[in-house]
């Protein structure tokens, strides 16, 4: 009985390690996207939304806003 609790106990080991083989590979993604406006502040009219991957050239920066020009990214 002892022999049979150590068999069924490395069976249920390499199962185990067999299983996670099964496992759908995933990847962690950092996607947003930022509000384009006119001006330096909340209550200036927004242009478009920028999304992760976006070209900008910074052409000048205070406290919290940057003044950015939107580059062709080609599509």
């Amino acid at each position: 009985m002892k022999t049979l609790s150590m068999i069924l106990l490395v069976i249920s080991g390499f199962l185990g390690i067999a299983q996670t083989g099964w496992a759908t590979k995933v990847y962690v993604t950092d996607s947003f996207a930022i509000t384009l406006r006119r001006g330096p502040s909340n209550e200036n009219k927004i242009i478009a939304m920028l999304f992760s991957g976006r070209p900008l050239e910074v052409l000048g920066s205070r406290e919290e806003w940057s003044q950015v020009k939107v580059l062709d990214d080609g599509k």
